[in-house]
């Protein structure tokens, strides 16, 4: 049994020594070699002899490495000096076959020392900034209207209007700040692209706020000291949010809220919830008291709440009491009760 498979190892052996020169010669298709200014590249690297080599525009040199048997023959390839963008082709003759390369000269990467870099990173900025004021004070008239206020929930739909809207706006005007920067900082000339203007879109619709963040991230602009925002609720409050289940209740439901036995008249619900669909992310829950947020109360006391409605023979209906329960600091209670 071993020297079965000791022959067989001997003959994959031998069938990769003769397989080896045909795969390295299916490399040499025409192929396009990207090398920046002032800089070489490998153009090939194989066993076998090169010869007849010599570039169109640029220089080439052939290096031998190593000793007989086992030299490996280089060929690199050098720009023409003072060039910084061309197309060149380099030929060699392998195995009695010429090939033939293709070689993409771009110029050479800026380096981070280079001011020129931060001009135009701070220019491209500067635009991006002035975009995303124009347009967060252009939606403002929208998002203020009060029809938009009464229905929609700003929360979800501001976010997804602003995005549309700068979307479709870079799109219109072939804005494409993102790419411009990458072209910046790899000295390359990449066209526009639907993913650097979706990036693009997307920093324009954060507004003012979220280009400032940028330029205090790059260092343009000093990180604000300012405390950052209370978060809600607050600690020294407690919110209490009341969803209605309508089962017989028409009409305007009353939300009583307060001490045991002392609930007074917090609000009322006129609608009704839009339910699990995904559209209720994106419209005001009507079926909600807040529709938004909580109720504020002061922690630390005992509340409970319920709901007063009629049927539509004009009955009265009560729903049944939530509590009473003692809220603790920054307490967010969101409760459902049937009417």
């Amino acid at each position: 049994m071993p020297h079965i498979f000791k022959t067989v190892w001997l003959a994959l052996a031998t069938l990769g020594q003769l397989i080896s020169p045909i795969t390295l010669s299916t490399t040499w298709a025409d192929d396009k070699i990207m090398v920046r200014a002032g800089e070489s590249a490998v153009v090939v690297r194989t066993p076998q002899a090169i010869t007849d080599e010599k570039a169109n525009l640029g220089s080439v040199t052939k290096i031998v490495q190593g000793t007989v048997p086992t030299t490996t023959n280089v060929v690199i390839y050098v720009p023409p000096p003072g060039v910084n963008e061309v197309e060149d082709t380099v030929k060699y003759i392998v195995g009695g076959q010429t090939v033939t390369v293709q070689i993409a000269v771009k110029p050479a990467a800026p380096v981070l020392t280079d001011p020129q870099l931060y001009e135009a990173s701070f220019k491209a900025l500067f635009a991006l900034l002035i975009l995303a004021v124009l347009v967060e004070n252009g939606l403002a008239l929208l998002f203020r209207w009060r029809p938009f206020l009464d229905y929609f929930d700003t929360r979800t739909v501001n976010a997804l209007v602003a995005f549309t809207f700068s979307l479709l706006f870079v799109w219109l005007f072939e804005v494409d700040i993102v790419a411009s920067l990458i072209n910046t900082y790899s000295g390359s000339k990449h066209p526009l692209h639907w993913s650097s203007m979706l990036l693009t879109a997307a920093i324009i619709a954060g507004g003012s706020a979220g280009v400032n963040r940028v330029f205090q991230s790059l260092g343009f602009r000093v990180v604000s000291s300012q405390q950052p925002p209370t978060p809600k609720p607050p600690p020294t409050e407690a919110w209490i949010a009341v969803t209605l289940v309508r089962e017989r209740a028409v009409g305007s439901v009353t939300v009583l809220l307060g001490q045991p036995g002392h609930a007074t008249v917090a609000g009322a619900i006129s609608g009704v919830t839009p339910g699990r669909s995904w559209w209720r992310y994106f419209v005001r829950d009507k079926g909600r008291f807040p529709q938004t947020g909580g109720f504020s109360v002061t922690p630390g006391g005992t509340y409970e709440v319920l709901l007063h409605g009629t049927d539509r023979a004009g009955n009265p209906l009560v729903s049944k009491t939530w509590g009473p329960y003692e809220l603790a600091p920054g307490a967010l209670v969101d409760i459902e009760l049937s009417a």
